[in-house]
């Protein structure tokens, strides 16, 4: 049996919105505690101002794994960290550590007025290192984060992403059994990130154990190997990481596909976009442009189309007047497509964009944002991470 080295179960954090309230609750939870049996209901019922921010959460982690906590701000994904980490007690429920845990949270664990030198220093203390294994360790995490230059600043003067940098080179270099990521990687810069990702994949490939919290679900899909979603303090989906972030993402999409809008030049009667429903990964795909023009347009028209995931990252445009073409649009019905051969798009939903435009992009017929979604369906059941699946052939040339 796989070796259990974290444990939530049941775990629950209610909050008071009102301060004043929230002391009167408090000392009333004191004295209610020291009778036996008269502070279950407290536990259990909310009272006036109070809130769940994280309720009944239960899940394991086992060493070499790693799990993805998704959810919008607000939904209670920093509550559990903090649970997780000690840094405040729950409400109800149990959690569980059998290992050295380390949290990375932008600013978390550092003293402002001191040096990124003494900070090191003072964090392999407090993580019970000698001075010749906090010397060897230093030596590492100057190495990872490159900050010599301001290692001896105080950290009151650091950027976002320095702290960053100091904080995830302390955290995985300091020997954990379980690495705690609450979005601090958000702030730096592509270069470190992709580094970090790959020190994460190393970690775990020693052992190490990751509960990573991030708003976007390539994240996840890349790093994890479960995932939950959490939406005001309630899990919604949770189990295996690629079914979890679809959902998280199908939820996303409904609300981009609210905020879709349309605008339409007096020089139209209509702009509609038809595109199919849903599409197998690999198959192709048809836009079609159908168009009700009040007068003619000889050669001046061209078509921008942009295609963009559910949390409104966009994938690519094609733009015809970039590449050559500009269009006759006639007075009436016309019809224009664009078609692309293969979409190796991985399983979610995506949205599509259209400008239509008279010479220039300034000079606009019809603007239709996020004006319609089609679905990706995996063509079967296997390992998927990233934004596309891309098939190959493996063959073996010498021997």
């Amino acid at each position: 049996m796989s070796e259990i080295i974290l444990e939530a179960e049941n775990l629950s954090k209610k909050y008071c919105l009102d301060l004043h309230r929230s002391l009167h609750y408090g000392f009333q939870d004191i004295f209610s505690g020291l009778k036996r049996g008269e502070n279950a209901s407290v536990k259990t019922q909310l009272r006036y101002s109070e809130f769940w921010a994280l309720k009944d959460l239960t899940f394991r982690l086992q060493r070499g794994e790693s799990i993805g906590i998704v959810g919008k701000n607000g939904s209670g994904k920093s509550t559990l960290l903090k649970i997780l980490n000690g840094t405040i007690k729950p409400t109800s429920g149990t959690a569980r550590i059998y290992g050295k845990m380390r949290l990375l949270a932008l600013g978390t664990g550092f003293n402002p007025l001191l040096s990124g030198m003494e900070n090191i220093r003072v964090a392999c203390s407090l993580f019970g290192f000698g001075p010749a294994k906090t010397r060897e360790l230093t030596e590492s995490i100057l190495d990872f984060c490159k900050l010599e230059k301001f290692i001896d600043a105080p950290i009151r003067t650091y950027s976002s992403g320095m702290y960053a940098r100091l904080g995830f080179a302390i955290a995985i270099h300091t020997e954990p059994d379980i690495l705690l990521v609450d979005e601090a990687l958000a702030v730096g810069d592509i270069s470190f990130v992709s580094k970090c990702m790959r020190k994460i994949k190393e970690f775990r490939g020693n052992g190490g154990s990751l509960v990573l919290v991030t708003h976007a679900p390539y994240t996840v899909r890349s790093v994890c190997d479960q995932a939950i979603w959490i939406d005001k303090g309630q899990v919604k989906s949770q189990g295996l990481c690629e079914d979890v972030c679809v959902d998280y993402e199908n939820e996303i999409a409904g609300e981009s596909q609210a905020n879709a809008s349309l605008y339409i030049s007096e020089d139209l009667d209509s702009c509609e976009l038809d595109i199919p429903e849903s599409i197998i990964s690999g198959q192709g795909l048809q836009v079609r442009i159908q168009i009700k023009s009040k007068k003619q347009f000889s050669g001046s028209v061209g078509i921008y189309l942009s295609v963009f995931d559910a949390s409104q990252s966009m994938l690519w445009y094609n733009d015809s007047q970039h590449d050559g073409q500009m269009f006759d649009l006639s007075k009436g019905e016309t019809v224009f497509s664009v078609s692309y051969e293969k979409i190796n798009l991985a399983k979610g939903k995506y949205f599509v964009s259209c400008l239509l435009y008279n010479e220039t992009h300034e000079e606009r017929l019809a603007y239709l944002l996020n004006a319609k979604n089609f679905i990706v369906e995996a063509p079967s059941i296997r390992f998927a991470a990233g934004i596309i699946h891309q098939d190959c052939k493996y063959n073996i040339e010498s021997q």
